[in-house]
């Protein structure tokens, strides 16, 4: 009979790293037991603690290591280890591209039995560091403003001047709320979260302070010039590829600018044999996509549960004199597709880390679309939903990963899929 191995909260374990999984961590075995270990790189043996002690597997974090990885590096970042932002810093960024590319593999073989497609090196960043247009920080309401990320797994507020993912002007405002909020306890009283985009090429920074996550947020607008937190409406602009879209606090938008130049490239051409034709997007957000489909010619549906980005779809259409396209609000898992009369020659799918719905999926596939191309940020999920577009007749042609997010796990993926292709 196998001896039943059995662990504490504390004990220390001599630990082989075997690979690195969908959420950050490193894999290892204490016998029979799975070992989950934050901060390390396959082929490390490490002095592992452990931290949390489950039924099926152990939380552990590493105490020394005993044989560091070639592919390991010094992390720039005095919060790495601390705030939750950073996964891997500690490893050089041809690596994590590396373990992005194989832990798609992984879902994708072990969830949808997808094993004879070849999956493409990821597109790299061109910026690793400050490359987020976006953040969002928590705020501690004690004597003195606390400013930060939540630690890892915690609810834990690490107080954080400077971020390196952030974009400068986003490490400049937030060092000029910090300044701002301990000399005004007016604006800072039941304020939980700060909320803040920045416009590629522009000092400018929009600003949102959440009370407790009701009410309507104060707006304030960051002047990178004249160092100043003046009164703002509660948008700004931002072009891309000769497209004028409006940004505010409420939508979401890609937060790596040049990634998002790049994927946008990517969806047009796999739709480029039937860019004249009739596109349903889904998940459309504020027409990222929509808007250039409808540029190149394309009669563009977009559908969205989001009020404010249907709205802002909306406007950015008639701003840009773009009549190719037309908005419609509606939840996914509910909205009946069938009643949209049209034909569809293809079909683009971007929904939220949660994946499409079954439902959904039905439905587009009812409707037979030449191409669907399926934009996603979560690998579980999308292994998950693709075995009932390859079960209804379509074909991967591609499938190509997009590094939006260095330092962290995450991965975004673009898949073309083609009806009745060989």
């Amino acid at each position: 009979m196998a001896k039943c191995f059995k662990a504490i909260n504390g004990l220390e374990l001599e630990l082989f790293i075997e690979k690195l999984l969908y959420g950050g961590d490193g894999l290892a075995h204490q016998e029979t037991m799975a070992c989950f270990v934050r901060f390390v790189i396959p082929g490390e043996k490490v002095i592992a603690r452990v931290n949390k002690v489950k039924k099926q597997y152990l939380l552990t974090t590493p105490i020394e290591i005993l044989t560091p990885s070639e592919n390991r590096t010094e992390p720039e970042c005095q919060y790495f280890k601390l705030c939750g932002g950073c996964h891997w810093q500690h490893i050089k960024y041809i690596h994590q591209l590396y373990w992005k590319t194989e832990i798609l593999r992984e879902c994708l073989s072990r969830i949808a039995s997808i094993n004879d497609i070849p999956v493409e090196p990821p597109i790299p960043s061109p910026s690793i560091f400050n490359y987020r247009s976006r953040s969002s920080f928590k705020i501690g309401n004690l004597k003195e403003p606390v400013v930060g990320y939540f630690q890892n797994k915690s609810h834990e507020i690490v107080p954080v001047k400077q971020c390196l993912l952030l974009a400068a002007p986003l490490n400049n405002a937030l060092k000029k709320c910090i300044e701002f909020f301990r000399h005004d306890q007016y604006h800072f009283n039941n304020i939980s979260e700060l909320d803040m985009i920045h416009i590629n090429h522009s000092g400018q920074v929009l600003i949102s302070l959440n009370k407790n996550k009701k009410g309507k947020a104060t707006k304030l607008l960051y002047n990178n010039i004249t160092n100043v937190l003046n009164p703002f409406e509660n948008n700004l602009n931002e072009k891309i590829m000769g497209i004028d879209f409006k940004r505010n606090i409420d939508c979401f938008y890609q937060v790596n600018y040049e990634q998002n130049l790049r994927m946008v490239r990517l969806v047009l051409g796999y739709f480029e044999s039937i860019k004249n034709c009739k596109i349903l997007d889904l998940y459309c957000g504020c027409g990222n996509f929509s808007l250039f489909l409808a540029r190149y010619g394309a009669q563009v549906t977009g559908i969205d549960s989001n009020a404010s980005s249907i709205r802002e779809a909306v406007y950015n259409a008639e701003q840009n004199n773009i009549t190719g396209c037309s908005f419609l609000r509606g939840d996914l898992n509910n909205f009946s597709i069938s009643t949209l009369n049209d034909k569809y020659d293809g079909v683009l799918l971007n929904p939220p880390r949660s994946g499409c719905s079954r439902q959904t999926l039905k439905k587009i596939v009812a409707k037979k679309p030449l191409i669907i191309v399926y934009v996603s940020c979560n690998p579980s999920t999308l292994a998950r939903d693709l075995p009932e577009l390859i079960s209804s007749g379509y074909t991967i042609e591609e499938i190509q990963p997009v590094d939006m997010f260095p330092q962290t796990f995450h991965i975004e993926t673009v898949v073309k899929l083609s009806f009745g292709s060989a």
